[in-house]
């Protein structure tokens, strides 16, 4: 059976028609990843379809990088066609899946040089499996990197470097080599490939970065601003609530109307409510502390705290409003989805070995699941989820570490900072 397939792509499968498959495979990698991105089956299986079509008949081009060059164009015309994706994105894809055909098809051409003849049975075989092998190496390692939406927001120049780059160490080399190479060649080939790769990642990695740090120092310059007309609009409604309460003191006095005592009562505790603020020295935690107990008193959460102000001094007053803030923001939205006798949040800012520690406890009846670090989240907003991850970003400006730990049904949000770098 084996021999007479080999015998069939031989004699009768146009050899170039593997190329063909083979990075139509390496894409499907990318679809597997980005099924979202993939348009309906009717629009798919025509263009497909076509290209394989016109694949077969590519001998009609004579010279061999003709032939390469072609397929290969018509590869990125299927995804551009298939997928709901930009071109640039379509273009490094398309380059990316070309990189995983060429090194499995190197990687295959290294087992095979020495362990089978040319085209016979064993050789394809091999062939077959080195691919297998190579493309879930790939994808686990490489593809699975790239975004599930398909959102590269690669820039228009880096895209075409990649391409640039990936044509001349891999289409050019590919297609000028002789066939008969050596070992060192061989290695140094796939060598290449592995690097292109590795450069594509870093490409992609650098501007998603790049563009994360973008939208946490916009959000921290956000989160600062209202911080502060926040702190203002305190202060201004504790200005009133201790006028209003010396008024309906003086009213009540004039009056001696017993029969109203009550309804003054409950008028001035609503009062103190909104007039209670705290007091810890530090302006800026004051707002951010005050702004959520009044929260939390209206949604009958316990806020406990035990704080050492004093090792917050040499912290930026914006990060202060950005590490309190979004931590009670967190803790206070997971405890509201527990029974108000479990809804509780502890804030501890103590001297841990010459380090300063600031803990968030909050009561969490099921851990949440986590991903690279930090809670998995359902939402999918632009801007949901950046609340911990700016925290993390502010922690590492000071030189400091992040840890999140659950344990006992308390999800604790632990940050450390070196004394000697909170001034940085």
């Amino acid at each position: 059976m084996l021999t007479n397939l080999a015998n069939y792509l031989n004699n009768d499968f146009p050899f170039h028609m593997f190329f063909a498959v083979q990075i139509l495979l390496a894409e499907g990698l990318f679809v597997v990843r980005m099924k979202s991105r993939l348009r309906p089956l009717k629009i798919v299986l025509p263009v497909v379809l076509c290209y394989l079509v016109l694949a077969w008949f590519h001998p009609l081009l004579g010279h061999r990088f003709a032939r390469v060059a072609a397929i290969f164009a018509e590869s990125l015309l299927v995804l551009c066609l298939t997928m709901d994706i930009p071109t640039t994105n379509a273009l490094c894809i398309g380059i990316s899946s070309y990189a995983i055909q060429n090194l499995a098809f190197k990687v295959g051409g290294l087992a095979t040089c020495w362990m089978a003849k040319p085209r016979d049975p064993l050789f394809y075989l091999l062939s077959g499996a080195s691919f297998v092998v190579v493309y879930a190496v790939c994808y686990l390692m490489f593809v699975r990197r790239f975004p599930e939406n398909g959102d590269l927001k690669l820039g228009n120049w880096k895209v075409l470097f990649l391409t640039l780059v990936t044509l001349l160490t891999v289409f050019v080399r590919s297609v000028s080599l002789p066939t008969d190479i050596s070992l060192l060649d061989r290695l140094f080939s796939i060598l290449s490939v592995i690097m292109v790769m590795v450069l594509i990642y870093q490409c992609m990695y650098a501007d998603e970065m790049r563009r994360e740090k973008e939208i946490i120092e916009s959000l921290l310059a956000r989160e600062e601003s209202r911080h502060q007309l926040l702190g203002k609009t305190i202060d201004s409604i504790n200005m009133k609530c201790h006028d209003l309460r010396y008024h309906i003191d003086t009213y009540r006095r004039a009056q001696q109307l017993d029969e109203h005592a009550a309804f003054f009562d409950e008028v001035e505790q609503e009062i103190q409510r909104y007039e209670y603020t705290f007091h810890t020295g530090n302006a800026a935690l004051d707002s951010v502390l005050s702004e959520k107990s009044l929260y939390c008193s209206a949604n009958h959460i316990l806020l406990t705290t035990m704080l050492d102000v004093s090792l917050l001094a040499p912290i930026e007053k914006s990060d202060i409003y950005s590490i309190f803030g979004n931590a009670l923001d967190n803790a206070i939205q997971a405890v509201m989805a527990e029974a108000s006798e479990n809804r509780s949040v502890n804030i501890r800012v103590s001297d841990v070995v010459g380090m300063t520690q600031i803990v968030f406890e909050n009561f969490c009846s099921k851990a949440p699941e986590m991903h690279e670090g930090l809670p998995k989240t359902e939402k999918d907003t632009q801007y949901h989820g950046f609340g911990l991850r700016s925290i993390r970003y502010i922690i590492e400006k000071y030189d400091g570490h992040m840890s999140i730990d659950t344990k006992d049904q308390m999800f604790i949000l632990s940050l450390l900072l070196p004394r000697s770098q909170q001034s940085a």
